[in-house]
């Protein structure tokens, strides 16, 4: 029987909780011809990791090392703050050089030379 009580868990005591789970679950297995693809498994341990995460101030992050290969690793706080510093600089360069193309778009067509025709001089308004 697993035990839940009204309380707060540590991350090893809900280790300890889950291990006893996994424990029961072997345990039936043999009453079932079920069995689990890898993606079954991987995604089982990206939920759990995501669910940890969003009670944690620091990450798991589940990473492929090769096919097949999976490696766990744990953010602290800091390397998140860190790492969302990183991104907002990419993306701040990216704006920034997106904007300076629109500039030089929008210079191109200010700076267009007299010999083209305007649109009021390629289609005259009819006055008449």
């Amino acid at each position: 029987m697993i035990k839940i009580e009204e309380k707060p868990y540590t991350a090893a005591e809900i280790g300890e909780v889950a291990g006893q789970v996994v424990e029961y679950i072997s345990q039936q297995s043999n009453r079932s011809s079920l069995t689990y693809s890898s993606s079954d498994v991987y995604w089982v341990i990206r939920d759990l990791l995501k669910y940890a995460n969003g009670r944690m101030q620091g990450e798991f992050v589940l990473t492929a090392k090769k096919k097949g290969e999976w490696q766990i690793h744990y953010r602290d706080q800091k390397s998140g703050i860190e790492r969302a510093k990183r991104k907002r600089q990419i993306e701040i360069e990216k704006t920034e050089e997106y904007l300076k193309q629109q500039r030089q778009i929008r210079k191109t067509r200010t700076n267009r030379p007299e010999s083209l025709p305007t649109l009021n001089q390629s289609f005259p308004s009819n006055s008449d």
